[in-house]
């Protein structure tokens, strides 16, 4: 019962007290931060057919850039987190997307353009118990998903990449070789398609 007020605590706070969290190794903060922006990255995947790449992939290259925007975003940078995850999704799939053409094709990938839908705020949403519910059920449903896919190692990992912490740092503070992060971070992001399906 007391998890679930967490989460419920969590749901309720802006974008910068989320970030505040994480920064301070929260990992229920990541993944209620990832909780609402994942249908911005969703309605960004879904108005894009490709025969080299099905919608769930491209949908993990857009959770790993949310990811990254997680990790890199600077409030004194000069733009919301709104904007900047937005930002970073659209050059992951982008970059994604040029990845998985050649030739001919890469001309017509890159023309392509994505959605520019502004993001569905959980917190703008506060008066609709309905969509307060249903956003709880997939941050739990998210972190049970996040909690059997990946291994404590990998758990350990990835909240310190959140941190921004380089390879070299995360070795040092896991006691392990850049080699072992590396490949714990490329498991990770199989286990993302996973998760968010």
């Amino acid at each position: 019962m007391q998890q679930q007020s967490s989460f419920d605590t969590l749901l309720t706070l802006d974008d910068n007290a989320l970030l505040n969290l994480i920064s301070e190794g929260n990992d229920d903060a990541v993944s209620a931060l990832v909780l609402r922006y994942l249908s911005l990255v969703r309605k960004k995947v879904s108005g894009i057919h490709l025969a080299s790449m099905d919608a769930d992939d491209l949908t993990q290259e857009g959770v790993i850039g949310l990811m990254d925007a997680i990790r890199t975003y600077r409030k004194d940078g000069g733009s919301s987190f709104a904007t900047y995850a937005s930002t970073c999704v659209d050059n992951r799939i982008r970059k994604a997307i040029a990845h998985a053409n050649t030739g001919k094709n890469r001309a017509f990938a890159s023309s392509l353009t994505l959605d520019e839908a502004p993001v569905t705020m959980l917190a703008d949403q506060a008066e609709n118990p309905e969509a307060i519910v249903i956003a709880k059920e997939r941050l739990q449903m998210l972190q049970k998903k996040m909690d059997l896919l990946l291994s404590q190692f990998e758990r350990e990992v990835l909240s310190c990449y959140l941190k921004g912490l380089n390879y070299d740092q995360m070795a040092q503070s896991l006691h392990t070789s850049k080699k072992a992060i590396d490949n714990a971070l490329q498991r990770v992001r199989r286990k993302l398609r996973i998760a968010v399906r």
